[in-house]
This record gives C-alpha cells, sequence and structure tokens, in this order.
C-alpha cells in the first residue's frame, strides 16, 4: 500500500476507534438518564448498541492492525455485561423453571392463594394464539389484539368449564378461572386497556388490567431528525396512556390486590416504567429466568411484554415462552395472592 493511502487508513482506522468510544459514551448517556428525547435510542437494549460498536472496532483494527482495538471491544462488552436486561434473569438459572405440571403453593405454608397469569398478544384475533396459553394450566389470561367475545367465551369454557369467564374484546381482554365484573374504560382508552375484578372461590377479589400501548415507532434512520421527534412523540403517547390505565386500576382497585399486562411495546431500559408505582414488581425482571425476551417469536430481541404484580402480591417465578401463532411470546407468572 502507497505510504499515502497507509496513512489515510491509519488516521481512518484510529478515527473508527474514537467514534466506537464516543458512541458508547452517547449510548450510556442515553440509557442511563432516559429522557423522552432519546426514546430512538432507549427503545434498542444495550447489546444491539455494542455490537454495532463493537463492529466499528473491528473495522479500526483491519485498517490499523492495532491492538488499542481491545480498548473500545472491552468497553462495550463491560457494559453489556453490567447493563444488559437478559443478565439479571440469565444469572438467576439459564432455564425457566416455571413448568405446566408444577404449580408453586404459597411459600412456607403460608397463607393465600397462587395465581397463574399469562400475557399473549394474540396478532390480529388470532383465537388459537390464546388457547396456546392452555398449555401452562393458567388462572387468568391477558389477551391484546383480542377476538370477539364470544370465542373468548368459548375457550374460558374449554379452559375452565362453567366457572371460566371473559372481559373485554377485540383490543383487550381478561380471561379468568372465576367470576369477572368487568370495568368501565377511560376516556380514550377503549383500544388500550381492559380492566375487570376476579372474584376468587374464597370470596377474595383481585384487579386486573390487559393493556396495550401505542405501537413503537422501528426507524433506525437517526440521522434524520423527524426519526427522533417520531420515537419521542410515540414514546410520550405511551406514557400518558399508562398513567391513565393505571389511576383507573388504583382507583377500581380501592386496596384490593392488583395485577396488569400486556404489550407496552417498550423494553425495561426505556424510562415509560417510571410511570409504574414502586410498590408494584415487574414479574419477569424480579422473579424470571431464562430468556425473557418476547418479541419477535422467532428471534427475540427484545422484552416489551411484561406482567405487574402490585400490594398484596408477591410473584414466585416467570418465564417467557415460544407461541406459533403470534408475533410475540407469551409471559407466564405464579403471583401469590397474600391472605389479610
Amino acid at each position: 500500500m502507497p505510504p499515502p493511502l497507509k496513512t489515510a487508513a491509519h488516521a481512518l482506522g484510529f478515527a473508527a476507534m474514537a467514534a466506537s468510544l464516543a458512541g458508547h459514551v452517547a449510548v450510556v448517556f442515553c440509557l442511563f438518564r432516559p429522557w423522552d428525547e432519546v426514546a430512538a435510542v432507549t427503545v434498542f437494549p444495550i447489546w444491539i448498541w455494542a455490537a454495532l460498536g463493537i463492529g466499528v472496532a473491528v473495522a479500526g483494527r483491519l485498517l490499523t492492525k492495532s491492538r488499542l482495538f481491545w480498548i473500545p471491544v472491552f468497553v462495550w462488552l463491560l457494559t453489556v455485561a453490567i447493563g444488559a436486561d437478559e443478565r439479571r434473569s440469565l444469572a438467576r438459572g439459564f432455564s425457566p423453571t416455571l413448568h405446566a405440571w408444577s404449580k408453586p403453593p404459597p411459600p412456607d405454608g403460608a397463607a393465600g392463594t397462587v395465581l397463574r397469569i399469562a400475557t399473549i398478544n394474540s396478532k390480529e384475533r388470532n383465537i388459537d394464539a390464546v388457547r396456546e396459553v392452555a398449555r401452562f394450566n393458567p388462572d387468568v389470561i391477558f389477551v391484546q389484539e383480542a377476538p370477539a367475545i364470544g370465542p373468548l367465551r368459548t375457550l374460558a369454557t374449554e379452559l375452565w368449564g362453567e366457572s371460566g369467564s371473559a372481559a373485554g374484546a377485540w383490543h383487550c381482554a381478561v380471561l379468568a378461572d372465576g367470576q369477572l365484573t368487568t370495568r368501565p374504560r377511560a376516556s380514550g382508552m377503549v383500544q388500550h386497556g381492559t380492566g375487570a375484578m376476579l372474584t376468587l372461590a374464597d370470596g377474595r377479589e383481585v384487579e386486573l388490567m390487559s393493556l396495550h400501548l401505542e405501537h413503537a415507532t422501528t426507524r433506525w434512520d437517526l440521522w434524520a431528525p423527524s426519526c427522533w421527534r417520531e420515537h419521542r412523540d410515540k414514546h410520550r403517547v405511551r406514557k400518558t396512556q399508562l398513567a391513565t390505565l393505571i389511576g383507573q386500576l388504583e382507583t377500581t382497585a380501592a386496596g384490593r390486590p392488583a395485577v396488569f399486562g400486556g404489550d407496552f411495546n417498550a423494553p425495561p431500559t426505556s424510562n415509560l416504567f417510571d410511570t409504574v408505582p414502586a410498590s408494584y414488581q415487574n414479574a419477569f425482571g424480579t422473579a424470571g429466568k431464562g430468556l425473557g425476551n418476547t418479541f419477535i417469536n422467532g428471534f427475540p430481541v427484545l422484552r416489551i411484554d411484561h406482567l405487574y404484580a402490585g400490594p398484596g402480591t408477591r410473584v414466585l417465578d416467570a418465564r417467557a415462552a415460544r407461541t406459533e401463532h403470534s408475533d410475540h411470546r407469551m409471559v407466564i407468572a405464579d403471583v401469590w395472592i397474600v391472605s389479610h
């Protein structure tokens, strides 16, 4: 290679390594100070940004033959090891321990009831996607993009016999083994949430809500200001929807145990979840094992489907599971309804 070209290649290579480090600083700044304006960054998991950063650093290595490329590579890998959402659940166990044949009792022989609660986006009202949850023997199913109420009621009867019931349809729905009392929907939230009160066999009551927040923007053209604005605006819409739905849930719950969940169209790195009161536990984030990502089903890179359990409950176990009839994986959790 002629000396001028070699000099240019070296300069470009070292610039690539510096750009990788600068990108790391920018991404970490956005993830740990997640303003609405940086939703275009926080909508993607840290390991995607790490893969891009490492790729740029490796390109710098090819141009320079310098071992300095290990600096940005190490920094990115360390950040993934510390900050990746997947790390936490895999640290608890590589394989899920929630299985169809074993629903845990309340811990230490305590009183109360353990409900197995699942959430599934049925993809354009496909009842077969909802039926797939049956293999985990659920007590409650939250459905998004739900079928009509007729097929849902039929499925509830298939699953639980005469005690099965369904509330809501077409957008969000709740199915349960027990009596459901449908709650009025908040103004403007008809497409985004369905609430219902479940009366257990012992007479206790649990407030439930299935929700589906505004679809996320999937644009990657980050060089375009309109991309950043679109991500920000959609993100703010989801925050408003979530705040409204949680407010309705807490009002109707009136001190009863409450569980809500569904398709949030946002990963855990988003500041959307700052809207959720600290008294609610993210089921998979608290007790999940294995890989919890739910979208897309065949190659899940994002955990955008969530279950939250509020005061008067405790999450015992959780997992995500592949589906055949949806583009989302389902999330299942065993939730102990503490006896008072």
